[in-house]
């Protein structure tokens, strides 16, 4: 499974100081990122990820800050919203609005 995050970046900024959670949050990783990638209309085998390190697409282009970011802010959102109460907030069929504002300009409209 591809992870566009690591779980040192996302403890270091959702400020996750202890080690309970982190398989957890490694689950919650990869459910962002394939959900950012779906989103974005990349496949999945775009990305190498088999040294376990944060992929670099084919080209050799680490992951791009927004989708870092969004990757990070959605695993904080899913982390806060495990039960997935708040999801009804969300519009249907899309990512909550934030974690969208970051990805939509990279999004190529003619893909969606």
């Amino acid at each position: 499974m591809v992870m566009l995050v690591t779980l040192d970046e996302v403890k270091r900024r959702l400020q996750f100081n202890h080690d309970a959670d982190d398989n957890d949050l490694m689950l919650i990783i990869e459910g962002a990122s394939a959900a950012v990638l779906n989103y974005l209309k990349v496949p999945h085998t775009a990305y190498d990820d088999s040294s376990g390190e944060v992929p670099v697409d084919l080209n050799g282009t680490d992951v791009p800050a927004e989708v870092k970011n969004a990757v990070i802010m959605l695993t904080g959102i899913l982390k806060r919203d495990p039960s997935g109460v708040n999801m009804a907030e969300w519009e249907r069929g899309y990512l909550p609005a934030p974690v969208l504002a970051l990805l939509y300009p990279l999004r190529d409209p003619a893909m969606s």
